[in-house]
């Protein structure tokens, strides 16, 4: 039986070898000179990644403040996430419609194309392709050899913050790590999350993310209510993805020191309560990307591969990663997750 993962495999370097075959080689060392007019990025589907590519932005802007970044996502999602990002200038997604999406993007040329993608995509490298960039940037990974102006050269596991603000080697800057953290761009914040901000004092409670976009990222309610119980001099409150409300309230009923949140419909509502926390306790999924833009500690829960600890973990917050013995973040105990949440509180 063939397995779905060699056939992925094969048509990434079937498209490869026919890049190759059709554009002119490039060799990966070239630096761009001069200021770019445009740079288009090609976004991950995740609101993690596109989290991650935000500090970027903010380096573009700030070097080069007449360029024009435009943004290229695959989701209504992220969409609405980058919409009111001053630092974009335009958003373009297949979701607008095909034609539409072909005719504003196929028939002009960006100065700059950069694909944050560390692992080889069918998807990206065909973009890249189509769109016909003067200059790319990409990482020096397996397929990408002869295909972007400018391989970027960074450990496999350095935190994908780190990764994209690597793209501005491309134009002869080294940002230092303070500079890539990242953020969450303005969105409408809701009249009952204001009011929530504005009466929980800051520092006063733990929140809990029960979501998480894969399954096996997911930890069981049961010990989320096993954890509540074991800090009951502490207060708590819980944040879920929409179609998970029904048990985030029955683990805000687990315990009478769990203080109901509002809804929330996007991440800057989100982060407007994030920052008002002791610490966060998440899987691996974007409210850890929201703590690190807001500063707040971070206990994160972890399959056992070590990429996604490192690439995707906590950035420039006080944390600790609980990494799971197996693939499944339901195989973490509630007592390691304790430990890891009173480190945190005694710092």
């Amino acid at each position: 039986m063939s397995r779905p993962w060699k056939g992925r495999r094969a048509a990434r370097e079937g498209v490869a070898r026919l890049l190759r075959a059709f554009s002119r080689p490039r060799d990966g060392r070239t630096p761009f000179v001069g200021a770019p007019r445009s740079v288009v990025i090609l976004v991950p589907r995740g609101l993690g990644d596109a989290i991650l590519l935000t500090p970027l932005l903010r380096l573009l802007r700030l070097r080069f403040p007449a360029v024009e970044i435009h943004v290229l996502v695959f989701s209504a999602a992220l969409q609405g996430f980058f919409r009111d990002d001053p630092n974009v200038t335009a958003v373009h997604s297949p979701g607008d419609g095909r034609l539409r999406y072909a005719s504003r993007l196929l028939r002009r040329r960006f100065d700059v194309l950069y694909n944050p993608k560390d692992r080889p995509s069918r998807t990206f490298l065909l973009h890249g392709a189509l769109l016909r960039p003067g200059f790319s940037i990409g990482h020096e990974v397996s397929l990408h050899d002869g295909l972007f102006d400018y391989l970027l050269q960074v450990d496999y596991d350095t935190n994908m913050a780190l990764k994209n603000c690597a793209a501005m080697k491309a134009f002869g800057q080294s940002p230092a790590p303070d500079d890539c953290r990242p953020y969450v761009p303005p969105m409408p914040v809701s009249p009952a999350v204001t009011a929530w901000a504005s009466a929980t004092q800051a520092g006063s409670l733990i929140g809990l993310n029960i979501s998480a976009r894969k399954p096996d990222r997911l930890w069981t309610s049961a010990c989320w209510s096993a954890l509540i119980r074991r800090f009951a001099s502490h207060r708590f409150t819980v944040f879920s993805a929409p179609e998970d409300v029904g048990l985030r309230r029955a683990i805000e009923a687990s315990g009478t020191n769990v203080v109901v949140s509002p809804p929330t419909g996007n991440l800057c509502e989100v982060s407007v309560m994030v920052a008002r926390l002791r610490l966060l306790v998440s899987p691996d999924t974007s409210l850890v990307h929201v703590a690190s833009a807001t500063g707040t500690p971070v206990v994160g829960l972890y399959n056992n591969e070590r990429g996604n600890q490192t690439r995707f973990g906590p950035f420039l917050v006080p944390h600790e990663i609980v990494a799971s013995p197996t693939t499944r973040v339901s195989d973490i105990s509630v007592d390691s997750v304790a430990d890891a949440v009173r480190r945190l509180l005694a710092q």
